[in-house]
């Protein structure tokens, strides 16, 4: 199945190499966007070269939500999938979530889990972080999410298109699934490995973030009212 993979980048050098190798694996129907979200480092460097990839450079770091933003304006396939770059999911998971995908003709969406059932979980001060807002949207939405927050996403180019995504940093997410609870949007669920790094390995995600993507999902939900 075709489709066009967005991958947001920031200052990622030390993860880079091993990506790029990687996503020589994906199927060559794929559009691979690469944006690189304004870094500082060594990144644009190592993009300078890649051919088969369409890297778009932001000069200055926007926040995520703009990069995939900005990523949504050049996919040339039907369907989407939106995946970070910094090796905590794996390329080898696009094929669970196509299959899902390819297999459920009534599910618009395949949103990515990292926990699910009886696989364990740390109590990491993150952990419960996720934990809470998960609850909080389910609770503020009707729904029974498992990880809203989870970067790796598969839907239709037309359907993320028609949300009309705003959010420019980490709350992305959360409204992506805000518009999937608001509009009834059929979904399904695939669990996916997991490799969580942290702040000294590049994690970019902070604790202060949490009320970003709070914020987001109660104004998703005032807006729906």
């Amino acid at each position: 199945m075709p489709y066009s993979l967005i991958i947001p980048i920031f200052n990622e050098q030390s993860t880079l190499p091993q990506l790029l190798d990687d996503l020589k694996l994906v199927h060559q129907d794929a559009q691979i966007i690469i944006v690189n979200d304004g870094s500082t480092d060594e990144t644009n460097t190592i993009l300078k070269d890649e051919s088969g990839i369409d890297v778009i450079v932001q000069d200055t770091n926007q926040g995520k939500g703009a990069a995939i933003q900005t990523g949504l304006e050049k996919v040339e396939k039907d369907l989407v999938i939106i995946m970070d770059g910094d090796l905590e999911v794996s390329v080898d998971e696009i094929p669970a979530l196509l299959q899902h995908f390819e297999e459920n003709n009534n599910s618009m969406a395949v949103i990515g889990v990292r926990w699910k059932g009886d696989r364990k979980r740390s109590l990491s001060i993150n952990d419960l972080g996720n934990k809470f807002l998960n609850g909080c949207f389910n609770s503020l939405f009707g729904t029974s999410f498992t990880d809203i927050l989870c970067c790796f996403k598969a839907m239709p180019t037309d359907l993320i298109r028609s949300f009309e995504l705003k959010s420019q940093g980490f709350g992305i997410e959360t409204e992506i699934m805000a518009n999937l609870a608001s509009n009834n949007i059929p979904f399904q669920e695939v669990n996916i490995r997991y490799n969580r790094r942290d702040s000294k390995q590049g994690k970019k995600l902070q604790i202060s973030d949490g009320w970003e993507i709070l914020f987001t999902m109660l104004k998703f939900k005032w807006k729906t009212k």
